[in-house]
């Protein structure tokens, strides 16, 4: 999975979600300067390290997903097209849309990133980039657009350096031959 080319939009959204929902500090630019196309999961697993998340690939079949520790993130194929109302199709034919220079077109064949926050038997509570809110799937809904990937999310445990530990030590070490052995050297 690490090779599946992920879109930029989708690689700068994995990491912000995933950094909101672990509260992470994430500033957008600084990953995209550090981080430069072409974006996969395995650059993705290097970013999310890099902010203090422990970010484990792994293969998962749906049904256990309800054991699995949340949040986490699962790869999608893109979502399909929906179909425009006859309003909307007018409105698209006559006003192109506004695309920015500085975002590229992304590839349809790119892998989407969705972030898992609970999950049960039959059904799933995720997050895809362009959702404005969690949204529930079905896991049926869900097996069609999975490619059998995830990553296994988990804040980084960083044990704070105590200065005093050395004196501490040193104060508390038992009184014994060992104390005349320094004096006599």
């Amino acid at each position: 999975m690490s090779k599946q080319e992920i879109g930029a939009r989708e690689f700068a959204w994995a990491v912000e979600a995933v950094c909101s929902v672990l509260r992470r500090p994430f500033q957008r630019e600084l990953v995209l300067q550090q981080f430069v196309a072409p974006h996969d999961a395995g650059m993705l697993a290097h970013a999310l390290d890099a902010l203090g998340v422990s970010a484990e690939p792994g293969k998962l079949k749906l049904a256990k997903l309800k054991a699995q520790p949340f949040p986490l993130l699962l790869w999608l194929s893109p979502r399909p097209p929906v179909s425009p109302t006859t309003e909307d199709a007018v409105q698209t034919t006559s006003e192109p849309a506004a695309q920015s220079p500085s975002e590229p077109v992304e590839r349809s064949n790119a892998a989407v990133p969705a972030l898992v926050l609970q999950a049960d038997a039959t059904q799933a509570l995720l997050i895809e980039p362009g959702d404005t809110a969690p949204r529930v799937m079905t896991l049926q809904d869900l097996q069609a657009r999975y490619l059998g990937h995830i990553l296994r999310l988990a804040t980084k445990v960083n044990p704070g350096a105590d200065p005093d530990n050395e004196a501490v030590q040193a104060q508390s070490r038992r009184f014994g031959f060992g104390w005349f052995v320094l004096a006599l050297l």
